[in-house]
């Protein structure tokens, strides 16, 4: 670690932060519980994409649209792309009605199909 300056040093000892902040002489400011709520929808949203990826690759939802398939693959898919879009939706509504950063980050996706 390198050596703090004097002014370095009254601003760990004022605001008893971390060492970036104090090798900056600013403090990072921390994120209020709406844009945690935000940055939570927007994760699960991704993961909802990358999680459907894995066992339905974007082709086959194009192929899927295009009438490629028959009706049961193309039912099959439907319902795939319907069990992420729901499981999304309800993590969606869960982190909305979190009251504190703690509940919110207790919410857990579960992608799985049964």
């Amino acid at each position: 670690y390198p050596k703090l300056t004097k002014e370095q040093a009254e601003f760990y000892e004022l605001h008893k932060c971390s060492l970036y902040e104090v090798l900056n002489l600013a403090l990072n400011p921390k994120p209020t519980l709406d844009e945690l709520k935000q940055q939570k929808i927007e994760y699960f949203s991704q993961l909802a994409f990358d999680e459907r990826a894995k066992i339905l690759p974007e082709y086959k939802l194009i192929n899927a649209s295009l009438g490629v398939y028959d009706a049961t693959e193309t039912e099959r898919i439907r319902l795939i792309v319907e069990h992420y879009r729901n499981e999304f939706y309800r993590l969606e509504a869960l982190c909305k009605q979190a009251k504190t950063a703690e509940e919110l980050e207790a919410i857990e996706a579960n992608y799985e199909i049964q």
